[in-house]
């Protein structure tokens, strides 16, 4: 993998020396008690890698420990795990740029948000008559040192993943930008 911090090839370690650096680097995993409090994971990520001219789609699924958040790139042939500490965490930015779309009278996209279901789900259901440009949602995690992880969200119900980001020990470093 590409992306130049300090990822872990799965296949390469156990799983003793997984749950060793979780308990290190990410002070360990939640109990069951708090399970019921902390939204533990999300998954519906998407990882494009850049290498020699190759793209690989890894699909990523993060996880949220006691002091920080550790990432699970995959794709059919490699398995990576990401350690990434809060106190290495610059800033967390949700970005989406503002969609240009065609809506018909009597659409299915315009029905939906008549009766109040939200721009980012209606918008998965234009037709291709009324699709302009829709710029994908991006997830950009900026750490200290200056590496950028920049994550695409494949969803058609992005809530859940907002949800992960606004939680207490998340919601400082995270800020939206999320123009319809």
């Amino acid at each position: 993998m590409y992306l130049k911090t300090d990822y872990i090839d799965l296949y390469a370690i156990g799983a003793a020396k997984l749950n060793h650096v979780i308990q290190h680097k990410l002070g360990g995993r939640f109990s069951f008690k708090d399970t019921f409090v902390v939204q533990k994971g999300i998954s519906g990520l998407e990882f494009i890698d850049q290498i020699e001219g190759k793209t690989l789609n890894y699909r990523v699924t993060a996880e949220l420990f006691r002091k920080g958040i550790g990432m699970y790139f995959r794709t059919y042939r490699n398995n990576y795990f990401l350690p990434v500490p809060f106190d290495e965490i610059e800033s967390i930015h949700i970005v989406k740029d503002p969609d240009h779309i065609f809506p018909m009278r009597y659409s299915l996209f315009r029905m939906m948000n008549k009766v109040g279901i939200s721009y980012l789900i209606a918008r998965n259901y234009l037709t291709a008559i009324e699709l302009g440009t829709l710029h994908p949602i991006r997830i950009e995690i900026t750490k200290i040192n200056g590496t950028r992880i920049n994550l695409v969200i494949k969803r058609i119900n992005p809530i859940g993943i907002f949800n992960f980001f606004l939680q207490p020990s998340v919601k400082k470093y995270t800020v939206f930008k999320v123009e319809q």
